[in-house]
């Protein structure tokens, strides 16, 4: 990774330059922390700098590996690759990343109904002006699902093993492309002369120095293994990684940066700890069912590292639902409760009230039985009136 650069304070005057501070020096990593660090840093600056991009990878042992192997490759002049694993392996992301990171351009073509042999041409065309005509790095990555025409691997098999693909540049514009190239060869190389020939090496020259194919397939395509066969450079021009299935660290590694920032209601973290491995414990032991079942049956299941974030968020999204169904029920069950603290409240407040009223009655019952038995007839002329 190259030296970080410093902050110009007001002390270094307005017209520093940093340039002559701190030349580009490539620093060695001392550490697998140290390159997480540094790779976290890389990918959050990605996410700001380009729009559209939300990467949010976990950067365990293999993973890291995997990122050192395509930047070394694509750093190197004519540097291709074959990277090999089931979808969700983290090729492409792993990809971009490293493309970013060595300041290159990525492309990847955009397939669609109407997307067309021709359609593949200009974009092939354009990956060649702006690799060798402009002189910049360029990452194409090519995966399985966009070979809509196995034509389009046949152009791709001559760019690997040449580099020249015949009619995809007029004769027009590769003339316009090696009299602006002259220039910037006699610069580069001033004693060489300026004839056709040495300009078109020139201009081929700059093109694998500049452009890199990453093709990312996967095993499990049956068409692999007929491809490779039938475009040999697919294999003879790069370099092969193959992605195999994700260690347990690996997992545990994952599934700790997904369930730690989540909200879990433990008593200890010593449950949460044992859920984290729980999960990696699970996908690790139906991969190793799913390589039994090819040993006992020879048919081909994966169950991918896609498969085991789908399964987090999965968990996740079951708990969020079981957490809010029972926060609802405990809400009626509070308010159940409140209800009969309620009614209770009431009762004792009507028992007092009756045993108020009892109590005046036996007084009432009390000063009319003294009446009655000083002066009876009094009381029944009385009633009589009433009648």
């Amino acid at each position: 990774f190259l030296r970080e650069e410093l902050e110009v304070t007001d002390e270094m005057g307005d017209d520093i330059d940093l340039a002559d501070l701190l030349p580009k020096v490539y620093e060695p990593i001392s550490s697998w922390d140290i390159l997480q660090t540094k790779l976290i840093a890389s990918m959050t600056k990605m996410n700001e700098e380009i729009r559209g991009s939300n990467m949010d990878l976990v950067f365990f042992k293999d993973a890291m590996i995997h990122l050192l192997r395509i930047s070394r490759v694509i750093n190197m002049p004519k540097g291709h690759l074959l990277l090999v694993g089931v979808g969700g392996s983290g090729k492409q992301s792993l990809t971009k990343l490293a493309a970013y990171i060595a300041g290159y351009k990525y492309f990847q073509i955009s397939v669609s109904r109407t997307y067309t042999l021709n359609n593949f041409l200009d974009d092939l065309r354009n990956i060649y002006r702006r690799a060798a005509r402009l002189g910049q790095g360029i990452v194409f990555m090519f995966t399985d699902n966009d070979i809509k025409d196995d034509q389009f691997l046949e152009y791709l098999n001559n760019v690997l093993s040449s580099g020249e693909v015949s009619g995809l540049i007029t004769r027009e514009e590769m003339d316009e492309t090696l009299s602006e190239l002259s220039v910037k060869m006699k610069k580069e190389y001033p004693k060489r002369s300026l004839t056709n020939e040495n300009l078109q090496n020139y201009y081929y020259e700059r093109l694998r120095k500049n452009l890199h194919i990453v093709l990312c397939f996967s095993p499990d395509n049956r068409k692999f293994r007929e491809r490779a066969l039938k475009f040999p450079a697919l294999v003879s021009g790069c370099t092969i990684d193959w992605f195999h299935r994700w260690p347990l660290d690996a997992l545990i590694a994952v599934s700790n940066v997904y369930l730690n920032r989540f909200d879990i209601l433990v008593t200890s973290n010593t449950i949460k700890k044992n859920v984290i491995e729980l999960m990696a414990d699970i996908h690790d032991d139906v991969s190793r069912i799913c390589e039994n079942y090819y040993e006992k049956f020879r048919r081909r299941t994966y169950v991918t590292p896609k498969s085991f974030l789908s399964f987090i968020n999965a968990f996740k999204l079951y708990y969020q639902k079981q957490r809010e169904y029972f926060e609802k029920e405990k809400q009626k069950m509070k308010t159940g409760v409140q209800k009969l603290f309620e009614a209770a409240e009431q009762v004792q407040e009507i028992t007092q009230e009756l045993i108020s009223k009892e109590k005046n009655m036996a007084i009432a019952n009390m000063e009319a039985a003294k009446v009655l038995k000083k002066n009876p007839l009094s009381f029944l002329s009385n009633e009589i009136k009433n009648v």
